[in-house]
């Protein structure tokens, strides 16, 4: 499977990561540092240098959002018994370090014990989980379908404008290489391997759980037609139940909740009931005309983003794999349900069947290749924007 042919568009997959490393480091005064996000809009576990006009710091700059939470929490774990702290009082990091799930920074801990620095640790594991996704797509996709589409597809995901996030210290990275795997487990019919990954995932974010239905539906369908033994349907179960309960398990004994983590999103996201986000989102889109082009939690990008994401999972129902589309639009559909249209184009860059049903559309050559280079010169230009502290997703 993994041949010379396959190894010479790795190797020309790491040359550009390098060149965007280099590009990120030569140009990235290109872009003005926005001092209102940074102030105003984000939590800092590192001060970045920049906006106390400092030496640029490439491994300091790619460490936004977010990735401060998990650069923390790497490093110095979650808080017992945290005082209450609110998003918008932007000193302090406790409690909603909760928000965050913990397989993540665990790995980067673990990688620090080597390294004896979080964040080159979790430079590190950004940039071998790129290696890891680029093989895994090219694995899984090419037993389904060709080797030619799979290097198609994974060139496409990993060099789109919002993979600059995978180049980071997020999680998605992490959750994409799971996520492949989960879906091609359950292809193949291997369900209790269908189940560790899914078990991971659920340690990953909690988007994650989503996927849960699908894999009950899936597995007990599959045991009406094919009677699969008894015992391995309930272990497919019972891992990821355990998995998921370890996590309740260790935020009651850290804050006396088991659900803190759900409480603790309300700093984020506040709702009076369970049906709050679905109907505040649709009242989005309904005021779509009046909202602001790009901006925090309602803007029209995000709302266009979501609309065409839709879009493409209804135009590929009947070009991807059942699990692949099935899965993908769980993954599309929970957020949703659950949370407000800010981020949303990040949760969706893991689903990478939406560009494998974008490699099936780019048939010729040459349309691929200008969609490909459209894709490289707006992940290089968007990554200026994005290590000065401009939110994009």
């Amino acid at each position: 499977m993994i041949n010379n042919h396959f190894l010479k568009y790795l190797g020309l997959f790491i040359g550009l990561n390098i060149l965007l490393y280099l590009f990120i480091y030569f140009f990235h005064d290109r872009v003005p540092f926005n001092y209102h996000n940074y102030e105003k809009n984000a939590h800092h576990y590192f001060p970045d240098p920049q906006y106390e006009n400092g030496q640029f710091d490439l491994l300091r700059s790619l460490g936004q959002y977010d990735a401060q939470w998990y650069l923390k929490i790497a490093e110095t774990g979650y808080p017992t018994f945290p005082h209450i702290t609110y998003q918008n009082d932007k000193s302090q990091m406790e409690g909603l370090s909760y928000a965050f799930f913990p397989l993540y920074p665990i790995i980067v801990s673990f990688l620090n014990i080597f390294f004896s620095d979080i964040e080159i640790s979790a430079f590190v594991f950004s940039n071998l989980l790129l290696i890891a996704n680029f093989i895994s797509i090219y694995i899984a996709i090419s037993k389904i379908y060709s080797s030619n589409l799979a290097v198609k597809t994974a060139f496409l995901l990993l060099l789109s404008p919002l993979s600059i996030f995978f180049r980071s210290y997020f999680s998605e990275g992490l959750f994409l290489f799971l996520f492949i795997w989960f879906t091609y487990f359950l292809i193949k019919n291997k369900w209790i391997l269908a189940s560790i990954a899914l078990s991971l995932l659920l340690l990953v974010k909690p988007n994650a759980l989503f996927l849960g239905f699908p894999f009950i539906y899936i597995l007990f369908k599959n045991f009406q037609y094919t009677k699969t033994h008894i015992v391995k349907i309930i272990l497919s179960v019972v891992l990821p139940f355990l998995a998921f309960s370890s996590w309740l398990i260790f935020c009651f004994f850290k804050t006396g909740d088991p659900f803190y983590f759900i409480s603790i999103r309300s700093s984020w996201f506040s709702s009076d009931s369970i049906f709050s986000p679905f109907i505040n989102n649709i009242r989005q889109i309904l005021l779509f005309p009046s909202l602001k082009f790009h901006y925090f939690h309602s803007s029209q990008i995000d709302i266009l983003f979501a609309l065409t994401t839709g879009i493409i999972i209804i135009l590929s129902r009947k070009k991807l794999n059942y699990i692949f589309w099935l899965t993908t639009a769980v993954l599309f559909i929970g957020p949703l349900l659950t949370t407000d249209f800010m981020s949303f184009s990040r949760y969706q860059i893991v689903s990478f069947p939406l560009f494998l049903f974008l490699a099936q559309k780019l048939k010729n050559t040459t349309y691929y290749l200008i969609v490909l280079e459209l894709f490289i010169v707006g992940l290089f230009w968007l990554s200026l924007y994005f290590v000065n502290w401009h939110w994009i997703g």
